[in-house]
């Protein structure tokens, strides 16, 4: 029932900035693929920044704790902070692309 729910709710927020888009700011509806495969790039992105923060953060905790004397948990790389700003990361570099493409 609940995924039932999310996906109507989804479906009825993007059809609403379906509407806003094409009748409100007068986006021709012809780049909306364009804007959906720019949307899937920005996610590998993000996923890709995602891993590398994952992997480089439980380097730098197994070098640590082999290293000093002190023990450090890997759980701090599963901080959910981390996620989000690899969103902004793979958000930034994918508008910095799209930045150089317009220059």
């Amino acid at each position: 029932m609940t995924s039932v729910f999310i996906l109507g709710l989804i479906a009825v927020t993007s059809l609403g900035g379906y509407l806003v888009g094409v009748r409100g700011l007068g986006l021709p509806p012809s780049s909306l693929g364009r804007a959906f495969i720019h949307t899937i790039e920005t996610l590998g992105a993000t996923l890709a920044f995602a891993a590398l923060n994952v992997a480089i953060g439980t380097a730098a905790v197994v070098a640590w704790r082999s290293l000093t004397p002190w023990f450090a948990s890997t759980y701090i790389v599963g901080d959910e902070s981390l996620l989000v700003l690899s969103v902004l990361q793979g958000l930034t570099f994918s508008w910095w692309r799209i930045a150089r493409a317009r220059a």
